[in-house]
């Protein structure tokens, strides 16, 4: 079926030569740059965000001490810029509150994260001041718990009554379904105290809720609540700000602490309200850095509180030593000097530092008024330049105001390279120079994004129902033809469409040939409020950005693709960013979402990596084609005494984005620096189950000793605080299915040893929740290396059901030391099934069939097998590829590398009268086939083939 609103074949034909675009320099490029960015915390503390490019790195500060703003490195490791951005606002008193004097430490977000762009958010940060005649810490009102629960003055609900031991309190949570321990009566000044102190330890919780009664309110409600990370395992003092809550005047009447895990102990040592040094303005700080492999923009996006304020000004000061700078260069609309005098401070455009060690470090302005004004002074040991922007009057709650500018730096000592770069940021292609060819779709230009340096369009898109049901394979489609002026270009062509819903999105040359350029998804669900304070309005949107390079003079025509459920005969697979608490992925068939990745974890350094993992066999929602959730699943973790340890995030590579399949890898390492983790997630667009791929390696790099490996060591595991289930399934060690009738009511805790022959464990059968599906897990391969030697395992179900389920994948070892070189490294199918309903755990019995013991298999006849250990992979020799592939069920992603272009190549099936056919794969022209760039320069090509109808050979040549 031909392709609509495209450029007709006669129109084509008449292109001059000029316009037949050679793709071959923008396909390396994106190849080269994509991964590249990398964003994670500098430690397992977690007091410091690193954002890496290869052109600048960035290190923002989230603790609260002085300095903790901005640190900036060139790839080498030369310190440009030391703790310094510093951000201010100046009230109608004339008295400066400063971010670096925030009491409260800063949080780290980001919404857009994959191939090419992270949009990093420092938040929560307030501009504050200090004062001179307060003590740093009042106890006045101390609140003695103790001795108040004694006078019955605190309240418990589903904990046990409080034991006093040593000077701590202890209570056990009895239940999940609502524990918390509060006090009315407290009766405090608001004025007086805007923080709470707490000193306590939790088990297991990693969030609690402290809930407030101040002002008007008296008593604990929805609207005056305060989310707090906590660590488990350890005591640790909390300081907790309350004066950010709405309603906060008058006195303060009560506080809640709402947290627990069933049979969690949590201990108490004090609570007590305090008053601060530093006083705070009702302004708080979004620090954002657009982080691209070839630049990075700065954002400071001040917001205002619940109340309103009266400024006058506010701005950010960069501070540079002047021992680290050779030499100096400003552009202004008098031209460009090289001091700091004469300079108009409405009109500067570039500010450049030659750092002797480090290279040309410099700030390139916007054209809008978000510049602001930049002046410079300087000390006998600084560098001083003060970027500000005027406010007047009272600014009302929520106000948001901006300070923007290009952070730029290049390793060569030529501020020539500065002014070219500031020239393309300053003077972007316009309206003459990029043109929709087709607006059918809604295709608009909306100009040059001066704030996060992307070229952004509009784009028509649709909703989950509409995709699926109605237009499934409707591809919205925007053809834009760019001319170049005569400077080279690097820009990031991004589409800004309102469509939630958005799931993938693919390239096509001015010939309607798929390009082998990978394609950075974003996405909101409008309505989820995942930041309220800063983002109330939540708005929905689909994003869909790439690369491109623009050499002077030249031109080309291309045509990009929004994608929501169908690509070809199949539904797609995709992996994209979607704006959530916490840095996230998502990935879905099609619309249907089958998986969120949190690869920083949901909650604080919780281990909760897999939020929402729904069951395609499950019944869809009444209300649109999504299907319920499982519980949390926590990634590996283990304990040293009584100290848990995980393993924080450092790398993630999206290896493939889609349209066809979906596979992203992840590197950890562990907070006691002792081992590193790699993890790879991998999904095929498969309709009958959810079959999500794991591959999990554990490297030791220093002496570890586990006691009792099957009680503080946790592969995998699965549990839930919101229901309990019925029946509990397994291999058994003489390989034979197994379920056990767990009871309603009494707890159950066992240690079940698991067969050789695929190991699985299930939970299913939900008795107190209809909004859940039911899991299982399948070990397809472990592995341990033990002092050097590959030493024979037996896989572990560690289950408890006290009363909710706590299931974890273990290894029956005993106590074990492990030593540099050793491994342990295991294969997952992690399979969501079914409704709450469900009487048995049949479909992950299928599952196991088809996936484990008679999985995907590949016989090559031309070419040669790739090993990987789910996706069928051939190498083709001379421009083809010949095989068969058997086994598994529904749709395979079968991928085949080798070729010398990324022309599409003919995909061929063998019918029953031995003739090869095409295999049917598209339904437009071009889709139906993925196709990518590889490292060794050629090019590869991913389709599906549906092995349930037995075995197939197929022929792929070009």
């Amino acid at each position: 079926m031909a392709a609509k609103n495209f450029l007709p074949l006669f129109a084509l034909l008449c292109l001059p030569l000029s316009a037949q675009y050679d793709w071959t320099a923008d396909i390396q490029n994106a190849g080269k740059i994509k991964n590249t960015v990398q964003v994670y915390y500098q430690s397992g503390n977690r007091d410091a965000i690193q954002v890496d490019t290869p052109h600048i790195r960035a290190v923002g500060g989230l603790d609260n001490r002085e300095n903790n703003a901005l640190t900036l490195l060139a790839p080498n490791g030369v310190r440009l810029v030391d703790g310094s951005f510093d951000t201010y606002v100046i009230d109608a008193e004339d008295k400066t509150y400063w971010s670096s004097l925030s009491p409260r430490k800063g949080r780290f977000n980001a919404f857009r994260l994959g191939y090419y762009y992270y949009d990093v958010h420092v938040l929560d940060q307030s501009l504050s001041r200090v004062l001179e005649d307060v003590p740093e810490t009042d106890v006045n009102a101390k609140i003695d718990a103790f001795k108040n629960f004694k006078d019955g003055k605190w309240a418990i609900n589903d904990l046990t009554e409080p034991e006093f031991v040593d000077g701590v309190m202890r209570v056990k949570c009895t239940n999940a379904h609502d524990p918390w321990i509060g006090q009315l009566g407290i009766e405090q000044p608001t004025d007086t105290y805007p923080a709470i102190e707490v000193t306590m330890r939790a088990e297991k919780s990693s969030m609690m809720h402290v809930y407030m009664a101040v002002g008007d309110q008296k008593g604990f409600n929805p609207q005056q609540i305060i989310p707090q990370g906590i660590k488990p395992g350890e005591f640790h003092t909390y300081k907790i700000y309350i004066d950010e809550i709405k309603g906060f005047n008058g006195n303060i009447h009560g506080i809640r602490f709402d947290l627990g895990q069933v049979d969690e102990i949590i201990e108490i040592k004090s609570i007590k309200l305090v008053a601060e040094k530093r006083q705070k303005m009702q302004v708080k700080l979004d620090r954002i850095l657009h982080a691209y492999p070839d630049k990075m923009h700065q954002m400071l996006r001040f917001v205002t509180g619940n109340n309103d304020v009266a400024l006058k000004e506010y701005g950010c000061q960069l501070k540079l030593a002047k021992s680290d700078i050779a030499k100096i260069t400003v552009k202004d609309k008098n031209g460009v000097h090289e001091a700091f005098s004469g300079i108009d401070a409405r009109s500067v455009e570039y500010v450049g530092f030659d750092n002797k060690q480090g290279g040309v470090f410099g700030l390139i302005f916007p054209t809008c008024e978000e510049a602001g004004s930049v002046v410079f002074s300087e000390t006998e040991t600084e560098y001083v330049l003060t970027q500000k922007r005027p406010l007047s009057g009272v600014q009302k709650p929520d106000t948001r105001f901006v300070l923007a500018h290009r952070l730029y730096h290049d390793a060569s000592h030529d501020f020539a390279k500065l002014a070219e770069a500031a020239y393309c940021e300053r003077n972007p292609l316009d309206d003459n120079a990029i043109k929709i060819l087709n607006a059918e779709d809604g295709g608009k230009f909306f100009g040059y994004n001066k704030l996060e340096g992307t070229y952004d369009f509009d784009l028509a898109g649709t909703h989950f129902n509409a995709a699926y049901y109605k237009i499934p394979q409707k591809h919205y489609k925007l053809p834009v033809t760019i001319k170049a002026d005569n400077h080279d270009r690097r820009i990031y062509f991004c589409i800004r469409g309102k469509a939630g819903g958005l799931e993938c999105a693919a390239m096509l040359d001015e010939q309607d040939k798929l390009l082998p350029m990978p394609i950075e998804v974003s996405k909101n669900f409008h309505g989820d409020g995942e930041e309220p304070y800063f983002y109330p309005e939540d708005s929905g949107y689909g994003e869909t950005l790439l690369p491109l390079l623009l050499n002077a003079n030249t031109e080309r025509t291309f045509t990009v693709l929004n994608l929501f459920q169908n690509w070809g005969v199949a539904p797609l697979k995709q992996l994209s960013a979607i704006k959530f608490f916490v840095p996230y992925y998502h990935l879905s068939c099609g619309v249907t979402e089958t998986n969120c990745i949190a690869p920083y974890y949901v909650g604080n350094k919780s281990g909760w990596t897999l939020p929402d993992f729904r069951a395609m066999s499950a019944k869809l929602w009444p209300t649109q084609p999504q299907h319920y959730s499982v519980g949390p699943l926590y990634f590996p973790y283990y304990y040293q005494g009584e100290k848990k340890i995980m393993f924080e995030p450092k790398v993630q590579r999206v290896q493939s984005a889609g349209p066809v399949y979906a596979d992203v890898d992840f590197s950890y390492e562990s907070d006691d620096d002792a081992a590193t983790l790699w993890v790879r997630h991998v999904e095929f667009p498969q309709t009958d189950e959810n079959r999500t791929y794991y591959s999990f390696v554990i490297d030791f790099k220093k002496e570890v000793s586990i006691k009792d490996f099957i009680k503080n060591f946790n592969l995998f595991s699965f549990s839930t605080s919101w229901t309990k289930f019925a029946h509990v399934g397994y291999l058994s060690k003489e390989n034979k299915l197994t379920v056990i009738n767990l009871p309603e009511k009494d707890p159950v805790t066992a240690v079940i040893p698991l067969g050789s022959e695929a190991p699985y464990f299930t939970v299913y059968t939900s008795l107190y929740n209809k909004g859940v599906c039911n899991f299982g897990l399948i070990v397809k391969t472990c592995s341990l290396r033990l002092d050097g030697k590959e030493t024979p395992v037996q896989a572990m179900l560690n289950f408890t059901n006290t009363p909710v389920v706590d299931a974890r994948l273990t290894l029956n070892i005993g106590d074990v030391t492990f030593k540099p070189g050793d491994k342990i490294a295991y294969e997952l199918i992690l399979v969501p099934f079914g409704d709450h309903d469900v009487k048995t755990d049949h479909s992950v019995h299928q599952v196991r069939s088809d996936s484990v013991l008679e999985p995907y298999k590949v016989n090559v006849i031309v070419g040669k097998l790739l090993y990987d250990t789910y996706l069928p992979h051939v190498q083709a020799v001379d421009q083809q590829a010949e095989f068969t592939i058997d086994g598994g069920l529904n749709n395979a992603a079968v991928r085949v590398d080798g070729f010398k272009s990324f022309t599409r190549p003919k995909v061929l099936v063998k019918n029953e009268t031995g003739l090869f056919v095409p295999l049917k794969l598209s339904y437009h022209d071009y889709d139906g086939i993925q196709s990518y760039l590889n490292a060794d320069g050629s090019y590869g090509f991913s389709f599906i083939v549906n092995t349930t109808d037995g075995p197939s050979t197929i022929k792929v040549i070009q």
